[in-house]
């Protein structure tokens, strides 16, 4: 499991970047990770790079995800968007997406980069 970040305080945009095997528990170390530097504001935005990861979450890592991610947008987190690389994992993204909504998360899922970057440019 690796998952890397970069914090750009000017935009207020988190990129992250997950590889190989990853479990809800590593993201929300990370996330956490990130909530504690004292440079980082309130409203910042999630891009979250999932291409390179070797196996899909399954329902309940789903749930569990969509409620860390739902208790950070209480705290630091404003918008997420997801790039995925496979349609079958874009299909699985888009299930999470409609899960999140139903938190009333503002979360998309993208095959783009570009496409991803551009939407939060748009909801921010």
């Amino acid at each position: 499991m690796t998952i890397r970040y970069d914090v750009d305080l000017k935009k207020k945009v988190i990129f992250m970047g997950a590889y190989g095997a990853i479990s809800v528990s590593d993201l929300a170390a990370s996330i956490a990770e990130i909530e504690c530097q004292p440079e980082v504001s309130d409203s910042m935005t999630l891009v979250l790079d999932l291409r390179e990861i070797k196996r899909a979450f399954i329902v309940r890592e789903m749930d569990r995800l969509i409620d860390l991610l739902a208790s950070q947008a209480q705290s630091f987190i404003s918008n997420q968007a997801f790039i995925v690389s496979l349609d079958t994992m874009h299909g699985v993204g888009r299930r999470f997406a409609l899960k999140a909504a139903r938190k009333r998360l503002r979360l998309e899922v993208f095959n783009d980069y570009t496409d991803a970057v551009n939407w939060l440019k748009v909801v921010a």
